[in-house]
């Protein structure tokens, strides 16, 4: 496995609903600055809707935006639902860094942490709607998007999801 350093014009961040936490990591290298910016966009958007994407600026951090999103939880009695949410959170995200005229955005697998979705079925659904939105007709400035990975398991994932769909 190689392991690279990534140069993004957003990372995107998954937040709370009722507020947005960032991880310790985040909160730790943006420091003082960017705990402003997240009192600012607390002020500015006390609680993220369902779904929603939020952007923010990202002092002392690699990327110089963090993308906040409010994503779904699994639930294995809903899951065509809540497949049908992940895909409009990852839109969301997309539309909302194209909108910005962002080029490129790091985007974590979304909803196979905490939020239980099977780490297969997420990669499926994000990279499908990834894919999907990049060979849209249409004016845009979002061209690439990176995975930022944690285990050997998402990996294999989305290794095997990239080279099904290519």
């Amino acid at each position: 496995m190689r392991v690279h350093r990534i140069s993004v014009s957003a990372a995107v961040y998954l937040a709370a609903a009722l507020e947005y936490m960032t991880s310790s990591r985040l909160s730790s290298k943006g420091g003082a600055e960017f705990a402003e910016v997240m009192r600012q966009a607390r002020q500015d958007v006390p609680i993220l809707p369902y779904l929603a994407a939020h952007i923010t600026d990202a002092p002392n951090l690699k990327a110089r935006h963090v993308v906040h999103v409010n994503g779904p939880v699994w639930d294995s009695g809903l899951a065509e639902e809540r497949l049908r949410d992940l895909e409009r959170c990852i839109e969301n995200c997309l539309h909302l860094a194209s909108d910005k005229g962002l080029t490129s955005l790091a985007m974590p697998s979304i909803g196979s942490g905490r939020a239980g979705f099977p780490k297969a079925v997420a990669a499926e659904t994000i990279v499908r709607t990834i894919k999907k939105f990049l060979s849209a007709d249409g004016l845009m400035s979002l061209c690439e998007v990176q995975f930022v990975l944690y285990d050997q398991e998402s990996i294999d994932c989305y290794v095997y999801e990239l080279n099904r769909t290519t």
